[in-house]
């Protein structure tokens, strides 16, 4: 995405879809922009008219953590953003560099507290199976994921997307053909271009899904934020979800013995 151009929409044409959408009565909506905040003013301009035509939108977004300002985060939250997904990717922010990857640990730390502070949640996106990973690396970010406050996690594997340093390395190294595709959750299948093999990155990556949402202090903190019986289902499934993804506890392989069963 760093070599993409930026483009933009004007606050105005964007508030006179809104007002489409706040008719049909639609409550939640995901702005997504690959990095929200730009430019400053025009988005500036976008938040002040929400909140001034009372559209009232539950949303969330893509942030770049390099677009904190404080005085944007807080108007995010008071037109009613309630989450933002943030690119942390590996607690070496310094190796990141080599794939045009800049945030600064004091900007992402800011952001942090900021968020933590007006209520606002956080999803960090988590890489594994970067180039310069090894098994210690991978578990360093892991052990980072959950040190620094934030209220969800996205374990994502290393992937040689179209366009990408990662895909350049991976046909120079003779792992893959021009033509062949992939997906950032391991799903068709792993090209490791790290010290790791592919079966170590699928278990490290499910070693830091569990990690991450399996500790009884999140699932307390989870427990005591729900808001409801529709938020107390949503959440629900959506651990359901993140069990089954990353098989945590056998319960794949446990529902599809299930399913062999049924079907007899």
């Amino acid at each position: 995405m760093s070599k993409f151009p930026n483009y933009w929409r004007d606050a105005d044409e964007i508030i006179e879809e809104m007002k489409q959408v706040h008719k049909l009565g639609i409550k939640e909506i995901y702005i997504g922009d690959r990095s929200f905040g730009l430019p400053f003013q025009n988005v500036m301009n976008l938040l002040n008219k929400m909140i001034e035509k009372k559209f009232n939108f539950s949303w969330s977004t893509y942030f770049h953590p390099n677009q904190y300002r404080p005085e944007l985060l807080e108007k995010m939250k008071e037109s009613g953003c309630h989450t933002i997904i943030i690119g942390i990717e590996s607690q070496d922010q310094t190796s990141l560099k080599d794939y045009s990857r800049h945030v600064r640990q004091d900007q992402m730390s800011s952001l942090l507290q900021h968020a933590q502070k007006i209520g606002l949640e956080v999803c960090g996106d988590f890489i594994i199976g970067l180039p310069h990973d090894d098994r210690t690396s991978v578990e360093e970010t892991i052990r980072y994921s959950q040190k620094i406050g934030i209220d969800f996690a996205s374990f994502n594997v290393a992937t040689p997307l179209a366009g990408s340093d990662i895909r350049k390395l991976a046909i120079r190294q003779g792992k893959m053909r021009e033509d062949d595709q992939f997906d950032s959750l391991g799903k068709n299948a792993v090209v490791s271009v790290s010290k790791l093999s592919e079966e170590e990155i699928i278990e490290l990556r499910n070693a830091a899904v569990q990690g991450f949402y399996a500790r009884p202090g999140y699932i307390l903190k989870r427990i005591f934020k729900i808001r409801g019986y529709q938020h107390f289902i949503i959440q629900f499934q959506e651990a359901l979800q993140i069990l089954l993804k990353a098989n945590i506890l056998g319960l794949q392989n446990l529902l599809s013995l299930r399913e062999k069963i049924k079907n007899k």
